[in-house]
């Protein structure tokens, strides 16, 4: 994958820290060194702890994304009563396009593992999350596709994701069935809010209380892409998986749709975990695959 530093970056993040009067961040040559796309720090401001970010990478799909990310911040601190505000950080300052980047207030707690069990409690209050982000009905600008929920761009990718990989040809033909008999559901359906990387390291715990971070996927997705990609990412804990989905399906009208919309995603997110393997870690691939295929049998082929 290409890598391309902004010209003059580094002085331009040092005199934007120092305008901003912040004190104890980071250098931002030692993240160029490790080729970052982001420029992130924790730092001090009027003797509060407050969390900056801005480019490093001139691409120009990281750029829409980072605009996506600060115009999301931007539009929930216009609508305070939006629930979402509730489990976000606090936009402080922010600027758009000549030099992109966002100042919220720093969150107390940790993020947790992929390894570290949820209780019932989290859970439930994960599943609110979800829900907060799947309702919000505040309209917010996109840089790029302003939507990713149709069934031209689905089959799209689904097409292409099975000419990479090596599934077999019965496996094929039935994805390929199961996508074509339910393209009803893209146009009886309104795409919603979603994160768009929602995982353990983006959920930032204190007590009772969870926030979710890094918002820089953030579009319009199928309503249950996000739930089906935190499934997908607790595989071994079948536990934790049920009460993800029967609580999620307890909020949902419409039974029916709600399981072809997540058969749906689960499917894309499967498949697109695979094709990522394929391209940057063949060994995880080969480790990987068996079990990603008996997720889409027993959850979306043979249900």
């Amino acid at each position: 994958m290409s890598y391309s530093l902004y010209e003059g970056i580094i002085p331009k993040i040092e005199e934007k820290l120092k305008k901003l009067r912040l004190r104890g961040a980071l250098e931002a040559e030692s993240l160029v060194k490790d080729k970052k796309r982001f420029y992130r720090t924790f730092a001090e401001k009027d003797g509060k702890k407050i969390f900056f970010k801005s480019l490093l990478s001139e691409e120009k799909g990281i750029k829409e994304r980072f605009v996506n990310e600060i115009n999301f911040y931007r539009t929930l601190k216009e609508n305070p009563l939006n629930p979402l505000n509730k489990f976000t950080p606090n936009l402080l300052e922010y600027s758009l396009y000549s030099f992109p980047f966002l100042v919220y207030e720093f969150i107390l707690g940790e993020a947790k593992d992929k390894r570290d069990k949820f209780t019932k409690e989290e859970l439930k209050e994960i599943v609110a999350l979800l829900e907060a982000v799947r309702n919000s009905s505040v309209s917010f600008e996109f840089e790029g596709e302003q939507n990713l929920f149709s069934f031209n761009s689905y089959k799209e990718k689904i097409t292409l994701f099975l000419k990479n990989l090596n599934l077999g040809k019965e496996i094929k033909e039935r994805i390929e069935n199961f996508t074509e008999k339910n393209k009803g559901i893209f146009k009886s359906t309104k795409s919603s809010l979603s994160h768009g990387d929602f995982s353990e390291a983006n959920l930032i715990f204190y007590g009772k209380e969870v926030k979710l971070i890094d918002w820089e996927h953030v579009n319009l997705r199928n309503p249950l892409y996000d739930l089906a990609g935190f499934f997908l990412r607790r595989k071994g804990y079948e536990d934790e998986k049920k009460i993800l989905f029967e609580e999620s399906l307890l909020n949902f009208k419409d039974k029916g749709q709600f399981l072809i919309l997540f058969k749906l995603s689960l499917l894309e997110i499967a498949l697109s975990d695979l094709n990522l393997f394929r391209e940057s870690n063949k060994e995880r691939l080969e480790k990987e695959k068996s079990a990603y295929l008996e997720i889409i049998k027993k959850y979306i082929l043979d249900n």
